[in-house]
């Protein structure tokens, strides 16, 4: 029914008369919203408003008003109190929509993503929008008086980018004008212009994630003293600002530097003064840093109050995955499951974080007590390789890209390309706690060891990383109890020569052999390889029985091998591992070997000549552990291809000619 004049009037008069309170209601929003707008981005803009009376008197009369609003417009309207955050990102969009919902009562029948809503004919790349009410409970209301009739009146919402805002104000005051009908052409043109619109909040998405993560690895591009010359540099710009409590995002910069050389007590010291402000990302940073610094008591009040704060970040900021994930791992050791709630719903939010799929899987597996995931979560298993590759290829997140791709090539059954990921894992850590943090994770899963192939492996290659690169004291005696040893007379000299056995001594060419046995006229050592007549390790067996009183030959063979394989009886001392095959085992046991003789790494030499699969493991391996590796240059496969990695080059490794003399020169040097 068509309202008359009368009537219209009377509407009218009665927003007049009430217009004060949604004029209120609008200071208040604004007091709220730049309070989370704050938390989430300092370059976000927050406007509110109060509808004007001219605006509410044009709508009322808009054509099927009448007939939508009835008698009383005041109480139906939705948008005569507004409210507008608008934002750099689309993550902060959806991190502020989210605390929307968590501090607001929701409207949802009201409430729309307005893109959703566009018909065919009209243009779009508009914003979230949500009709709310105050709730009396919402932190961000604490401080605030707030009259008792301000929570029955409803605001409408919008939350948008900067560049939705953009496309909004165009598209309001220029482009969409139901009385007009707009060429198709123009329709084309624009929608154009909307996509490249969407295209680009999408890709600043994505290339400002990427780059958030190369910032906080400040050990791809930085050292720990250049880290630390860092620190003391914003340290002096704080002590001088003439506000400090205004240099927040000073302080988060030095945090992140903190951070990335375990600066526990620095970021506790920096952060406390900033509780108070309720910001999540400090409030995060300052809860790890206290159970980090004191994880020694995970039952003591300093580490409680870490988990606590952890809490209160995730409460303001529910998207925050990096909270969630440290709220997980300060559970790990004290109760699994609530750990593994924790990873789970950060898992859910953001599966692309590597950090959060490991531990999701880790303790998932564990809790349950078998890899059954891991049969329909192949998709999931892919997308953690993809995103540790991606961080490796730009030098990020070391060494935990690569223990992270390592254990996922495990979990996918690819072997060799796991242990090459953990081999330079173990290369790139700069502390024992970063391989022995990994090495707890693996230790987690004992009870389903024998179901995961390689596994062993891996974490007898992890305890010889330890023990090796760091002199790390209970991985040495973890090594005497689980491994043994096999050979208890090792000295220098030491030399390891390894590689083809799949080419006869005869194939690989007889220069080669009267090279070696010339080279190795005045070595008095021990020599390291396989004992079987084949290949290099044929080569060696010849060389002892050359020089029997000079040299000591130590050979590692597999309990269990292929009936067509020959032991070399020439070898003076033979072991055998557990294997049922040759692998990388025999490497592993020999290595244990040299630490438990306690050898210095860096007088041993291995000399590689070819080989597949195995041999290439044996010189990185080598590599890693900062012994010296030879290439006999022009016999091809893993020892050639390792010469052309680039990955590899460093000056431990070195091409030696195929001659008596250069042999001799790189054995004895």
């Amino acid at each position: 029914m068509k309202k008359d004049r009368v009537e219209i009037i009377r509407e009218i008069n009665l927003f007049k008369e009430c217009r004060k309170d949604f004029v209120k209601y609008a200071e208040i929003l604004e007091l709220i919203l730049k309070k989370i707008a704050k938390n989430i981005s300092p370059e976000s803009i927050v406007q509110t408003r109060a509808k004007e009376v001219t605006s509410f008197a044009e709508k009322i009369q808009r054509p099927g008003k009448a007939e939508k609003y009835g008698p009383n417009p005041v109480e139906e309207l939705t948008d005569l109190c507004g409210g507008r955050i608008i934002l750099p990102t689309l993550d902060d969009v959806k991190k502020c929509c989210q605390i929307i919902e968590e501090n607001f009562k929701i409207h949802w029948e009201d409430s729309e993503d307005k893109l959703d809503t566009l018909d065919e004919d009209q243009f779009g790349y508009l914003s979230h929008h949500y009709i709310v009410q105050l709730i009396p409970d919402s932190i961000y209301l604490q401080d605030i008086d707030l009259p008792n009739e301000i929570y029955q009146l409803k605001a409408e919402l919008q939350i948008r980018t900067l560049l939705q805002h953009c496309w909004s104000v165009i598209q309001h005051d220029n482009l969409y004008k139901p009385s007009i009908k707009i060429p198709d052409k123009i329709k084309r043109q624009f929608h154009r212009i909307a996509a490249i619109l969407e295209d680009a909040d999408l890709e600043f998405k994505n290339g400002l994630e990427f780059l958030s993560i190369y910032e906080a690895n400040y050990g791809a591009y930085m050292t720990a003293q250049e880290i630390n010359e860092k620190i003391k540099s914003l340290e002096l710009v704080y002590d001088n600002a003439p506000d400090k409590s205004r240099e927040l995002n000073l302080i988060l910069r030095i945090v992140k530097l903190a951070r990335a050389v375990e600066k526990w007590d620095l970021v506790i010291k920096l952060l406390s003064d900033f509780v108070k402000y309720n910001n999540p990302s400090a409030l995060r940073e300052l809860g790890l840093a206290l159970y980090k610094y004191y994880a020694k008591n995970p039952t003591g009040t300093e580490y409680q109050q870490g988990q606590k704060y952890l809490e209160e970040a995730i409460k303001l900021d529910p998207e925050d995955t990096d909270a969630l994930s440290c709220l997980g791992g300060s559970w790990k050791k004290l109760n699994l499951k609530r750990a593994h709630d924790y990873f789970n719903q950060s898992y859910n939010i953001n599966p692309d974080d590597t950090y959060t799929g490991v531990n999701y899987f880790i303790t998932y597996i564990t809790l349950n007590k078998n890899f059954d995931i891991l049969d329909y979560s192949l998709p999931a298993i892919k997308n953690i390789i993809k995103m540790s590759e991606e961080q490796i290829s730009v030098g990020i997140n070391m060494p935990w890209a690569y223990f992270n791709n390592g254990l996922f090539k495990l979990f996918s059954k690819e072997i060799n390309e796991s242990l090459h990921n953990y081999l330079l894992g173990i290369r790139f850590s700069t502390a024992g706690w970063m391989i022995s943090s990994h090495l707890n994770d693996l230790d987690s899963l004992n009870i389903v060891d024998d179901k995961l192939q390689g596994i062993k492996l891996v974490k007898h290659l992890l305890i010889l990383g330890l023990a090796i690169r760091f002199n790390d004291k209970d991985a040495i005696n973890r090594l005497k109890k689980e491994y043994g040893v096999k050979e208890g007379n090792l000295s220098i000299p030491l030399a390891i020569i390894t590689g083809s056995t799949k080419l006869s001594k005869e194939e690989l060419g007889p220069d080669l052999q009267r090279n070696l046995i010339e080279a190795l006229k005045f070595f008095e050592g021990t020599i390291i390889s396989g004992s079987t007549v084949a290949g290099v390790c044929d080569l060696v067996g010849e060389i002892q029985s050359t020089y029997p009183n000079s040299i000591k030959t130590v050979g590692y063979i597999p309990k269990n091998f292929p009936k067509d394989v020959r032991v070399d009886e020439r070898f003076l001392k033979i072991h055998e591992t557990n294997g049922n095959d040759f692998s990388f085992l025999e490497a592993l046991h020999y290595w244990t070997d040299i630490v438990l003789n306690e050898i210095t790494i860096s007088k041993i030499k291995l000399l590689g000549i070819g080989g597949g699969k195995i041999s290439a493991f044996e010189y990185r391996l080598a590599l890693v552990f900062g012994a010296f590796v030879g290439i006999l240059e022009k016999i091809g496969g893993s020892s050639t291809e390792l010469l052309q990695d680039t990955t590899w080059k460093c000056e431990n490794l070195t091409n030696v000619e195929n001659n008596s003399d250069p042999i001799k020169k790189f054995l004895s040097q």
